[in-house]
């Protein structure tokens, strides 16, 4: 989750330095996309970790 969020913010730092922070669409849709690689692997860690901790958790309220 780390590298993703740092890989994120490399793309918006270089799409702000090629572009000199004017708006460029090209520029929006490179960040949505990094934003996006995010996303997914936020999505992955949380099912990861219920995947992992919702067996003990349910052993625990039901037994």
């Amino acid at each position: 989750m780390l590298i993703t969020e740092t890989f994120n913010t490399i793309a918006e730092n270089l799409v702000d330095l090629i572009t000199e922070k004017n708006y460029s669409e090209l520029g929006k849709h490179i960040k949505d996309m990094a934003a996006g690689a995010v996303l997914i692997c936020a999505l992955f860690s949380a099912f990861i970790g219920v995947c992992i901790f919702m067996p003990k958790i349910w052993n625990l309220i039901f037994h």
